[in-house]
């Protein structure tokens, strides 16, 4: 009797089992010679806002102070923030925040974009043992953000 349980919970067990190894030949079989061609499946990796495309970005530190200047177009004009751009310095360190204060578009002291191409001027002070990472994250869309981590300073 107990023998007859056993083996009636054994058989569909074992049943399953083989059906996974069929089914996992079959498709190690179909997809055999399946490659990725494609790793970055996201928006333009540029695209600051939908409004805003980043077109180049340079950086450099002198002393205790970092400067950025980032050249960007703008399909319209609109105000512009620094409320989420950060300098990273570390993981001990927290983030910096650059002023409104120290901002520059096109020359100006400015808080808007105009049409076209506009070149932004950051600067803020940094530790000079450490390599800041500028980090700038975005809000495309609602509860959609992007965090664009540019190439360490040295």
């Amino acid at each position: 009797m107990r023998g007859k349980k056993l083996s009636l919970l054994l058989l569909p067990i074992i049943a399953i089992v083989a059906l996974l190894i069929v089914h996992k030949a079959n498709v190690d079989q179909r997809y055999h010679n399946f490659s990725i061609n494609t790793v970055h499946v996201s928006p333009v990796a540029n695209q600051l806002t939908p409004n805003v495309t980043l077109k180049s970005f340079s950086q450099y530190r002198k002393k205790n102070h970092y400067y950025a200047k980032l050249t960007v177009t703008a399909t319209k004009k609109m105000p512009f923030t620094l409320d989420h751009w950060y300098l990273m310095e570390g993981t001990a360190i927290q983030p910096n925040q650059f002023l409104t204060d120290d901002l520059t578009i096109n020359g100006t002291p400015s808080t808007s974009l105009s049409q076209g191409t506009n070149v932004i001027k950051v600067n803020t002070q940094v530790d000079p043992q450490v390599q800041p990472n500028l980090v700038i994250v975005t809000n495309p869309a609602k509860g959609h953000y992007r965090k664009l981590v540019f190439k360490t300073l040295n």
